[in-house]
């Protein structure tokens, strides 16, 4: 996130947000549904989506991504490792491309997340986001990777479709830590992102401004509809993203109050 948080200014470890979301139920055929997990446990979202918990997938990436004291992320460099969790897209309009995830969190209290980055042999073949899927690839070092280390020449096998609402960015398929980089990417070229629609959870932050969902501070969006919700509420709004010029706000379409 450092070539991001250069320009946008922000707070510094933009990857080490924790991550918090909405509350998921177990699902005892969420095992045998997605298979080896690689030490990770499953549930279901309330949306039909496996979301994958792994304390040592978590401990390895702050590691990597956060411990000045050692360069683990060099020791893997042309190493082939599988990660297997969530599938996203993020768009960096700052460098004009599209970004592929794999994720997941610390564990079921959904309070810290983890976000592998990996560049796919075929994207055309990638699922929908929200997707679980296996990534097999090599790690490397490359300085166009958004924090420095990527998977690279991956290898994407689907362990469960998912079919989620048809939304041009759904931030309830991307880990909070992604969520809030694609928001900030809105925020900053609103031009880009006008006419695209965005399915956004988070907290009201007032009548028609919507925030982290558990971080103030974090990000915030504001929204025109024809609802006022009460400041704290937990909102789940879809719509279309509008250019204001400077920046941008939702015209929402579908409201719901969590």
């Amino acid at each position: 996130m450092k070539k991001i948080l250069a320009l946008f200014c922000v707070i510094m470890l933009i990857f080490a947000l924790c991550a918090c979301g909405k509350k998921d139920g177990d699902d005892p055929s969420a095992s045998a549904t997605s298979g080896n997990h690689h030490g990770a446990t499953v549930a279901v979202s309330d949306t039909g989506m496996l979301q994958y918990f792994n304390q040592m997938e978590y401990t390895l990436y702050q590691n990597i991504f956060y411990d000045d004291t050692q360069e683990t992320g060099d020791g893997y460099v042309g190493t082939t490792v599988e990660k297997e969790g969530t599938f996203t897209v993020v768009r960096d309009q700052f460098n004009e491309i599209d970004r592929y995830y794999v994720w997941g969190f610390l564990d079921t209290t959904l309070c810290c997340d983890y976000q592998w980055e990996f560049v796919p042999k075929d994207p055309a073949s990638l699922p929908a986001p929200g997707s679980a899927v296996v990534v097999t690839a090599t790690f490397q070092k490359d300085d166009a990777a958004l924090d420095g280390y990527w998977l690279a020449d991956a290898d994407v096998t689907v362990v469960r479709d998912y079919a989620g609402p048809d939304y041009d960015y759904d931030t309830t398929a991307m880990s909070a830590t992604l969520a809030r980089v694609q928001v900030l990417n809105m925020e900053y070229y609103p031009d880009y992102f006008d006419g695209k629609t965005l399915l956004l959870y988070g907290r009201a932050l007032s009548v028609s401004s919507i925030q982290h969902p558990y971080y103030d501070g974090a990000w915030s969006m504001d929204f025109q509809a024809d609802q006022t919700p009460a400041t704290g509420t937990y909102l789940l709004l879809g719509g279309k993203v509008v250019s204001t010029g400077a920046t941008c706000i939702l015209d929402v379409t579908s409201y719901a109050e969590e």
